[in-house]
């Protein structure tokens, strides 16, 4: 067994919290896309064992002996999809350790990706908004990949202001990887949920379309006839997850906090918007401290400091039994 992050022995419950806002039915899709934008282009490693998956970490030196050496860049490795084996066998057969790092690795790439894509759209946006502080301009593909982003981030009145500038700053920014890992791993029972292995959901975020997965019981039946919302990959639950944050009124208080942190030049970290969680769970502020317990115990926000390594993409697709 490779040397992976050491993590303390802390056991969360399995059970996922759903969360009370539904999910947008907006494209998940970013605006603007890096490197990683052309997925035909990167490598891919079939894999169909866990000791497989950790001998790639191991050849792009993505250990917990790297990190504690001080490496704060990761291989951009992801996750075609969670595969079925996760939760039914594998996860079982694990020390809590084993599956908490063998999650937390195999997650982080991906949310740092996201973080990514949101860190050029929130660079061309601030550009647009300088120039319209300026007096100077937009050409016309400005415009449209305005109204595009303004539609996407549930902005109504999506006229070229002042206001709806500055909201759509607020909403269109990143969400630190320790708050993002920690809702993950708590909502998914780090990835063993049933709704993990049907639809890649990690946040058991609500639809009301009609082609999510049934949960076994329905919670809060004043709520309606919801399901959880499946996802073709990890990697769009991670994006709908962003977006939701950042546009749902519920979660107006996590962008306020991050606004604030932001123009005062303190870091935003995850122990710090945790607060704006209050009604993501019934649980309420048990499930905030939950959050807060699960960055602290596990050491998450070291994740906070991370950026991705400048290397092609690798696509890491499970192979063989257990897949769906």
């Amino acid at each position: 067994m490779k040397k992976y992050l050491s993590i303390s022995l802390w056991v969360v419950a399995l059970v996922s919290s759903l969360a009370i806002a539904a999910v947008p039915p907006s494209k998940t899709v970013p605006l603007i896309t890096g490197r990683d934008a052309n997925p035909s282009s990167w490598h891919r490693i079939e894999i169909d064992s866990r000791d497989q998956v950790l001998e790639v970490w191991d050849k792009y030196n993505f250990t917990t002996e790297a990190i504690k050496d001080g490496e704060r860049t990761i291989p951009r490795i992801y996750l075609s999809t969670i595969p079925a084996r996760w939760g039914q066998t594998v996860a079982p057969g694990l020390t809590i350790h084993d599956k908490k790092i063998t999650f937390l690795f195999a997650l982080a790439p991906m949310v740092l990706a996201v973080d990514e894509e949101l860190v050029l759209e929130r660079k061309r946006l601030k550009l647009l908004i300088a120039q319209h502080k300026a007096g100077k301009p937009w050409d016309q593909s400005g415009k449209i990949w305005f109204h595009e982003l303004a539609t996407r981030y549930g902005i109504k009145d999506n006229e070229i202001t002042s206001t709806t500038l500055d909201e759509l700053a607020t909403r269109v920014d990143t969400i630190p990887a320790s708050l993002v890992l920690a809702q993950a791993a708590d909502e998914s029972g780090w990835g063993t949920s049933r709704f993990a292995a049907q639809g890649n959901a990690l946040f058991g975020q609500w639809t009301y379309e009609g082609n999510g997965i049934n949960p076994r019981e329905q919670r809060t039946a004043s709520k309606g006839d919801y399901e959880v919302r499946a996802f073709a990959n990890p990697m769009d639950s991670i994006r709908a997850y962003f977006l939701n944050l950042n546009t749902h009124r519920t979660y107006e208080a996590l962008r306020q906090k991050r606004r604030t942190l932001r123009e005062e030049g303190k870091p935003v970290t995850g122990i710090e918007l945790s607060s704006g969680l209050l009604k993501y769970s019934e649980r309420g502020q048990v499930y905030v401290d939950e959050l807060r317990e699960l960055i602290h115990r596990n050491h998450l926000d070291l994740a906070d400091s991370m950026s991705l390594r400048d290397m092609t993409p690798i696509l890491l697709v499970p192979v063989g039994e257990g897949v769906d």
